[in-house]
């Protein structure tokens, strides 16, 4: 890899990679300051893995799309993930799906997410969370002005987990008065609804009903 240094696409899929690999991989990573674009997905690379990864990610300022899907992390593994992705403010699309991070991995993700502004892309399908995960993801979705596809599916989401998302999505934002000091009058501040998103996928999730679906469907035709 420091033969490729201007390399801004890597995808590493299905290549049955463990920890021990991605350690030796890491140590080459570092040398792709240009790197736009890294899929690690459906390895085995575990949150020692990741860990290692983590040493390198900084590396990457220009990088717009991360995904690790079904790589065997875990809600511990994000504590040490998340001041990483801080870092990295031009992520477009972050695929976290298919890994158990829970209720406590997502608190630790949205924390960061006002940061992530850039983000147009967010899956957390089938990464056992629930309605508490769905709460503090709700706080930090008025920060992500450019998104344009969520998916919660395959969860443990409820009707007022999924009744809150859709409130949130679908309410006027207040957003500009939270960020502006009282003292400034240069900005106009305007309520508005998300304009951005155009696919959210919620299916599977097992707590929600009938009644909650009709709740979604009051709020989408108001």
């Amino acid at each position: 890899l420091s033969s490729v240094p201007h390399l801004a696409v890597l995808r590493i899929v299905r290549v049955r990679m463990t920890a021990v690999g991605m350690s030796s991989l890491t140590h080459y990573l570092r040398h792709l300051a240009e790197l736009i674009e890294l899929d690690i997905s459906y390895n085995e690379i575990g949150d020692t893995g990741l860990e290692s990864l983590t040493t390198a990610l900084p590396t990457f300022t220009a990088m717009q799309v991360f995904v690790m899907r079904r790589t065997g992390i875990s809600p511990t593994c994000m504590r040490t993930l998340v001041p990483v992705l801080h870092q990295l403010t031009g992520l477009i699309k972050v695929d976290i799906s298919g890994n158990y991070i829970g209720d406590s991995g997502l608190e630790c993700l949205a924390d960061i997410l006002p940061r992530l502004t850039a983000t147009k892309v967010l899956d957390l399908s089938s990464t056992c969370i629930s309605d508490r995960g769905i709460s503090a993801l709700v706080k930090a979705l008025p920060h992500l002005v450019e998104l344009q596809v969520l998916d919660v599916s395959d969860n443990y989401i409820s009707d007022s987990g999924i009744v809150s998302l859709f409130q949130t999505l679908s309410q006027p934002s207040c957003l500009d008065a939270e960020q502006s000091p009282p003292s400034d009058k240069s900005r106009t501040i305007v309520p508005h609804n998300n304009a951005t998103l155009q696919e959210l996928y919620v299916g599977k999730n097992s707590g929600v009903t009938g009644a909650g679906l009709g709740m979604v469907a009051q709020l989408i035709s108001a």
